[in-house]
């Protein structure tokens, strides 16, 4: 099932951000120092994190590492590149709707970039934030996310 939340592409550069995953207590965090999270909406174990102008500015996980799939991968290049705008709704605590998955995790580990599979095929990829591109389907729901720069340490 894709997020289930509509996604578009500002003409503003991406944000700046860094992708880590924490091995000990097995969460994925993506994460930047543009504005503080104030919105989430969430797919499975995966919460996309917006801003209060609706910018997204991290991505959290709760994943075990040795349970992804290792493969090497193919990265697609971007047809867009700007920051990412929420066009979903949320309720008055700033929570959307969330769906329940699944998110499916595949990693290659020699080019430390771990993607994640959500339901749906990819009509435009979309470099979102420095360390992040999104597949989007036909309307514009996040069903891809590639996360570049991760490495699982111990």
């Amino acid at each position: 099932m894709p997020l289930g939340h509509k996604v578009g592409v500002m003409s503003i550069p991406p944000p700046h951000a860094v992708a880590r995953y924490h091995a000990g207590d097995k969460t994925l965090e993506v994460s930047c120092d543009v504005a503080p999270a104030a919105l989430r909406v969430s797919v499975g174990t995966v919460t996309f994190l917006f801003s209060a102008d609706r910018v997204l500015v991290g991505i959290d996980a709760y994943t075990n590492s040795e349970r992804w799939a290792r493969q090497t991968l193919v990265y697609p290049t971007p047809a867009a590149t700007g920051a990412a705008k929420s066009e979903g709704m949320f309720d008055d605590h700033g929570i959307a709707p969330s769906s329940q998955g699944p998110v499916d995790f595949v990693y290659d580990e020699q080019a430390g970039v771990l993607k994640l599979e959500m339901e749906g095929s990819v009509d435009l990829f979309a470099r979102v934030l420095s360390c992040v591109l999104l597949g989007l389907d036909h309307e514009g729901q996040p069903v891809e996310v590639w996360l570049e720069g991760v490495h699982v340490d111990g």
